[in-house]
C-alpha cells in the first residue's frame, strides 16, 4: 500500500473534534438473541492523531463548578446510543513501523527521522457496542446501574403465632424463619478525573450508613427508607502510558429492603406482636438515619 498513499487534504469527514479520517470499511455489525449490537469501523487517519482520536474516544466526565459534568465515549457516527469500546491500530503501509507517541529519540529530542523510517498514516479498527441513551440534562441516565439478589433469614417466635385453623402454635421452640428478600445495587461512575472523583467522595460521605428519606429516583425509585447506603468504592488507572491523563471510576453500594412489600430499613420485628414496627432510639431518632440520597449526584 506504501505506492498508493491517500491524500488527507481531500478527506471529507472528521471526527467531532475535527480530526480528518478516511472511512474504508463498515459499518459492519451483529446482533444477538440477547440484544446485544456491536458494530465496526475501519478508519485511515494521519499518524500524529492518534492519541488526540484516542482521547476523542473515551473522555472523562470532569468537575464543573459545583457538579460533575458527565460525558460518554465517542458516538459512532450517525447514531445516539452507540459507543466505542475499543480502539485498534497498525501501520497503513506494509513493512513501515509507526511512531505515533514520538519514542524514536532523536525525534523526541526535538529532530527527525529519515522519510520513509515510519508510516505517515494509521488503520484504525474501531469497534462499538449498543448502550443505553443519555440525556445531558438527567446525570443518571450516564451511570451504570446493577443489582444482584440476596436476602435476609428472621427467626420469628412462635409464641404469639396461630395455625391456620385458629389454634396456637404451642410449640415454645417451633422454628419458624421468614426470608426477606433484598437486592444489593452497586451505581458506577465510569471514567472521571481526579478532582471529579475527590469532589463525589466528599459529597457521599455524610450519606453513608443512611436510608432514603424520600423516593429514590436512582434505583427504580425506590420508596423511603427501603435502600441503605453501605458504601464507597474507587479504582484508579492512566489513560495511557503517553500522557499524565489519570482517571478514576467510583461505584456506590445500596442495599434494598423491602419486608412485606411496605417495611423497610428503619422497621424490626417484634416477637410479642408479631409485627414490624420502627425502633427511636434514646436520642429519639430511628436506628438509620434518613437523607434524601437523590443529592448525592446533586
Amino acid at each position: 500500500m506504501s505506492a498508493q498513499l491517500p491524500d488527507s487534504s481531500g478527506w471529507r469527514l472528521s471526527t467531532a473534534n475535527g480530526i480528518p479520517y478516511k472511512l474504508v470499511e463498515g459499518p459492519t455489525g451483529s446482533f444477538n438473541y440477547n440484544g446485544e449490537a456491536k458494530f465496526k469501523e475501519v478508519y485511515i487517519i494521519e499518524e500524529d492523531r492518534l492519541l488526540d482520536f484516542i482521547e476523542e474516544s473515551f473522555p472523562p466526565s470532569f468537575l464543573a463548578g459545583d457538579a460533575i459534568n458527565f460525558v460518554t465515549p465517542r458516538l459512532m457516527p450517525g447514531s445516539t446510543a452507540v459507543y466505542t469500546t475499543d480502539v485498534a491500530y497498525e501501520p497503513l503501509e506494509d513493512g513501515i513501523p509507526c511512531d505515533p507517541f514520538n519514542n524514536d529519540p532523536e525525534i523526541r529530542d526535538g529532530g527527525n527521522a529519515p522519510n520513509g523510517t515510519y508510516a505517515r498514516y494509521l488503520k484504525l479498527t474501531i469497534s462499538y457496542e449498543a448502550g443505553k441513551p443519555t440525556d445531558e440534562n438527567d446525570p443518571t441516565t450516564f451511570l451504570q446501574v446493577n443489582g444482584r439478589a440476596s436476602a435476609e433469614f428472621l427467626n420469628i417466635q412462635s409464641g404469639v403465632a396461630t395455625w391456620e385453623n385458629g389454634q396456637p402454635v404451642q410449640q415454645i421452640n417451633l422454628p419458624i424463619n421468614q426470608t426477606v428478600a433484598e437486592t444489593e445495587w452497586t451505581v458506577t461512575f465510569p471514567s472521571m478525573t481526579p478532582e471529579a472523583v475527590a469532589w463525589l467522595f466528599n459529597r457521599a460521605r455524610p450519606y453513608l450508613g443512611s436510608v432514603n428519606s424520600t423516593v429514590f429516583g436512582l434505583i427504580n425509585s425506590a420508596a423511603a427508607e427501603t435502600i441503605l447506603f453501605t458504601g464507597i468504592g474507587f479504582s484508579e488507572s492512566f489513560s495511557s502510558e503517553f500522557n499524565d491523563n489519570k482517571e478514576g471510576q467510583v461505584e456506590l453500594s445500596f442495599l434494598e429492603k423491602r419486608i412485606n412489600g411496605t417495611f423497610g430499613h428503619n422497621h424490626f420485628y417484634r416477637p410479642d406482636t408479631g409485627t414490624f414496627q420502627r425502633i427511636i432510639k434514646p436520642d429519639g431518632n430511628f436506628v438509620y438515619s434518613q437523607l434524601n440520597h437523590n443529592n448525592i449526584i446533586g
